[in-house]
């Protein structure tokens, strides 16, 4: 439970983190359009990929 708690703040961080360098938090939500739902996207595939490197270097159980 130790190693999930760990690799979840881990985790969590990596993801604010993705989105806040790809944008995602700059706009304003109330007029979405295909730009920002593009955007949401990147920045999730890119959270996912940097979690994934950052498995073999830090206590994150995928």
């Amino acid at each position: 439970m130790d190693k999930m708690i760990a690799g979840l703040r881990w985790t969590v961080s990596i993801g604010c983190g993705s989105f806040f360098v790809a944008g995602v938090y700059r706009g304003i939500w109330r007029y979405t359009g295909l730009a920002e739902i593009v955007r949401f996207a990147l920045a999730a595939m890119m959270a996912g990929f940097v979690v994934k490197l950052a498995s073999s270097f830090l206590p994150i159980t995928i």
